[in-house]
């Protein structure tokens, strides 16, 4: 300005410094007022923006307290400006603290609008600051995403219920399934799971239509649900197959009892378009954690009890047993044959205890196989297989290593060092260069050979005593503690014992279980046996106690060791080092002078 002056006047220069300083007024005051104009437009623009969205928009003080809203607002809510003014939106002050930090917060959440309709709107709010960084307003964007959440729940639905129904769908049961399992294993609770199958249903589908036995199948539904308990989870998994969860049952009777309920209650007839029909159901039953410690485990059971009852005449039930799926022992052999490149075997390790101190000073290692569709296979029937089969070196020498390198693994994590026992089996004798397999391990695994004991049966040595002793003896010199294994089962000639080189003799369960029983012998075999063994200077632990009774019984003949489910059943490696981080012990009687 003050240059374009000294262009036009004919003699430049000759401003007063008055006239100089009004003219720098005028030149800021100019400058300040573009500037209010620029700004003047640029706020009706963004009012203009906030007036037209289709978002909720609020701006409140600090508090929370709201200070302006646009129409959409309005149209959203259904307050006014005044009547919002003053008014505190709740999201605000659900998030005031962390929102004073200065940080963005977006979500969603159930509202009300003033004619008291529900609706769900998700909300952005961001803190507005002042030039010294103060944080002085909160902005809220919000959004009705009541359509959104009503399609996601439709589709949620269609996806996890069955629509001819309305009962949980296979995926909502595994689901169900999963949470149920995992709750009664953190309580300690036993579950059930039926399985049933409607007998002949796909006649009356042929013959009446689909229409009528969708009606039918809608029909069984509610009388299952109407038998079952009201704790217990209907749903229906096929076309004509349905499953009940029975969470917290309190015994097998309970369970029984339902499932007659539900058999009998689907043997009433139904009355479907003027037709009168009857039908019955074949069920099938699985139990946690008896059958399986999973969902897969325990609906396979069940599927496979409920075949077993349809094989069995229809129109009943069956709890599952190993039987059900062991009857073929071809398929079991063929299964046996490929158990060690599936990696179908597990150890579990059933804690030896000190009669006297009540601590854990050894354990038994314990093989166990679960296969995906037998089930879990009891020992009693693969061990004599693999024997037939020629396997049992390679099983015998899988368990060794397996339960060497996991004793080593125990003491390197810190645990102490704990003498965990193996079994032997008689085609480990004859069949394979023994004494060389264990060295092999050791050296492998490196464990010493102390942290090792091999428990033989008197079987064993009757087979051929002299090889055996020397094999033995070969054994010993590794450091290795032996024990028989079932004492008083055999017919070991007892004169063999003194040239044995063991140093514990096992009483054998059967003689434990009934040294409750006042007319029992076994109380006589149990105590021989101690007397026995400690004449002979050996260790003596009993096996299979369960009962406080066997407990003082032992206590009172002297007897060394117990391992049992009284103290605890055989568990996998995790539970078994959690059993001696714990330090848990068998509680010591204390004898009063």
């Amino acid at each position: 300005m003050f240059g374009t002056l000294c262009a036009l006047d004919p003699e430049p220069y000759k401003f007063s410094e008055r006239e100089i300083e009004s003219m720098s007024y005028l030149a800021k005051f100019l400058g300040h007022a573009f500037e209010l104009q620029k700004m003047t437009a640029n706020l009706q623009l963004k009012s203009a923006a906030l007036e037209s969205t289709a978002n909720a928009v609020a701006i409140t003080d600090r508090q929370g307290q709201v200070q302006w809203v646009n129409p959409a607002f309005t149209r959203m809510t259904g307050y006014t400006l005044g009547e919002a003014t003053n008014q505190k939106i709740s999201a605000i002050m659900e998030q005031h603290d962390l929102l004073l930090t200065h940080q963005y917060w977006e979500g969603e959440a159930p509202s009300r609008r003033k004619d008291g309709s529900l609706y769900h709107l998700e909300t952005k709010i961001t803190p507005v600051q002042n030039e010294d960084g103060e944080i002085t307003h909160f902005i809220s964007v919000q959004e009705d995403v009541t359509e959104r959440k009503l399609s996601e729940a439709k589709l949620h639905y269609l996806a996890h219920f069955d629509p001819l129904t309305e009962l949980p769908n296979r995926v909502r049961f595994r689901e169900s399934l999963t949470e149920e399992l995992l709750h009664a294993k953190q309580q300690d609770q036993q579950l059930a799971l039926m399985f049933l199958d409607l007998d002949r249903f796909k006649t009356i589908n042929d013959t009446l239509g689909h229409s009528l036995g969708d009606q039918l199948l809608r029909l069984v539904a509610m009388r299952i649900r109407e038998c079952a308990r009201s704790q217990d989870l209907v749903s229906r998994i096929t076309g004509d197959g349905f499953t009940v969860i029975m969470p917290n049952v309190a015994g097998l009777a309970e369970v029984e009892e339902i499932a007659t309920k539900i058999a009998e209650g689907i043997n009433e007839p139904f009355t479907v378009e003027g037709y009168e029909l009857f039908i019955s159901t074949s069920i099938g039953i699985s139990l946690y954690p008896e059958n399986g410690p999973d969902a897969e485990s325990l609906l396979r059971f069940a599927d496979t009890a409920m075949y077993y009852a349809k094989e069995t005449g229809r129109d009943s039930y069956c709890i599952y047993s190993d039987e059900m799926s062991l009857h073929n022992m071809l398929e079991v052999e063929t299964a046996l044959r490929r158990v060690l490149e599936r990696d179908e075997l597990t150890l579990h390790y059933q804690p030896k205890v000190d009669i006297h101190t009540g601590e854990i000073y050894g354990m038994e290692a314990l093989l166990r196989w679960f296969h995906p569709t037998l089930g879990f296979v009891p020992p009693d029937v693969f061990i004599p297989l693999a024997e037939e089969i020629g396997m049992i070196g390679k099983l015998g020498e899988w368990v060794l290593h397996t339960a060497c390198e996991q004793n080593r693994r125990w003491q390197e994590q810190g645990l102490p060092p704990l003498r965990c026992a193996v079994n032997l089996s008689v085609g480990q004798f004859q069949y394979t260069n023994l004494v060389e397999t264990v060295r092999q391990v050791l050296l492998d695994t490196q464990l010493d050979g102390r942290w090792l004991e091999l428990e033989v049966t008197e079987s064993i040595i009757i087979q051929d005593t002299e090889k055996v002793i020397d094999m033995l003896l070969e054994l010993k010199e590794f450091g290795i503690e032996i024990s028989i294994d079932d004492f008083g089962t055999g017919y070991s000639s007892l004169r063999y014992l003194q040239r044995l080189p063991i140093d514990t003799l096992k009483i054998d369960r059967s003689f434990v279980k009934d040294i409750d029983s006042p007319e029992a012998d076994e109380a006589a075999i149990a105590r021989a046996v101690i007397l026995l063994a400690h004449s002979l200077g050996l260790r003596v632990i009993a096996e299979g106690v369960e009962t406080e009774v066997q407990l003082d019984f032992l206590r009172s003949e002297n007897c060394d060791a117990i391992q049992g489910y009284l103290f605890s059943r055989p568990v996998p490696a995790e539970q078994f080092a959690e059993l001696v981080r714990s330090q848990k012990r068998l509680p010591v009687r204390l004898d009063v002078i």
